[in-house]
């Protein structure tokens, strides 16, 4: 999936890939940059490698993620606040092209003043697991765009969602390491006794030098410590250590 021509929506960039694969088809939303506001495109494939490209975007937001469910599409992505940061909005559809937004709110938003994330949650990725979704977000107190830690909340029916009370669950790395600048997309799935979390990373250099120079980074987590954390919603998280 390549930029779009000159003076479109994604004439500049296309990223942030989500992908969802319903009745055989693979639905690719991304985020897209270019003319006017940044934006959500669409990218459709029958085989997973050839895609053609929806004409004109999905919605305007970025950072999108998408979870087919009971018939409907289920549209995560993140706008601008007032404030300046950033907020998680979600939109619904059922043929995956024409969305209508839930509520004039977000569905999470920054955390309350004096929080690790009292200004800015971005980059939301689901997991399903035990009757219940998971989303785990990235935040921070002070940059729209340079999360500190990533964090979970639930939800029962994808529309509310509430957070775990001992957020955040991991952090961006010490002085010093790869990713000590900011963390994003933390994306989990399970594998045998595991839960394996991928996510991007940078340092602060790479940050301040405007190289964007970003890795992926993995960290682990019991499924049986994870799970027995979940089911009373109490208990202090330990974050994992993370390896690049």
């Amino acid at each position: 999936v390549d930029v779009g021509p000159p003076g479109g929506f994604d004439s500049e960039h296309v990223m942030d890939p989500a992908g969802v694969v319903v009745g055989g088809r693979v639905l690719l939303y991304y985020s897209a940059l270019g003319s006017g506001p940044d934006s959500i495109g669409l990218a459709t494939s029958e085989d997973g490698v050839a895609f053609v490209k929806h004409a004109g975007r999905i919605c305007f937001g970025r950072a999108p993620e998408v979870i087919y469910h009971e018939g409907r599409f289920f549209l995560f992505y993140v706008r601008p606040t007032p404030i300046g940061g950033y907020a998680i909005h979600l939109a619904t559809s059922t043929d995956g092209i024409s969305f209508q937004e839930a509520g004039s709110q977000p569905v999470l938003g920054a955390g309350d003043r004096g929080s690790w994330d009292a200004f800015s949650v971005t980059t939301p990725r689901l997991l399903a697991r035990g009757g219940c979704y998971y989303m785990l977000y990235a935040g921070d107190d002070e940059t729209r765009d340079e999360p500190k830690a990533f964090a979970l909340a639930r939800s029962h029916d994808l529309v509310r969602w509430v957070r775990y009370p001992h957020n955040p669950v991991f952090r961006r790395g010490q002085v010093g390491s790869w990713d000590d600048g900011a963390i994003w997309f933390g994306t989990v799935f399970a594998w045998g006794n595991s839960l394996y979390l991928f996510y991007e990373g940078t340092s602060r250099p790479a940050l301040r030098s405007g190289t964007n120079v970003s890795a992926v980074g993995l960290a682990l987590c019991p499924a049986e410590e994870f799970d027995r954390h979940m089911a009373d919603w109490s208990g202090e998280w330990i974050p994992a250590e993370s390896t690049p």
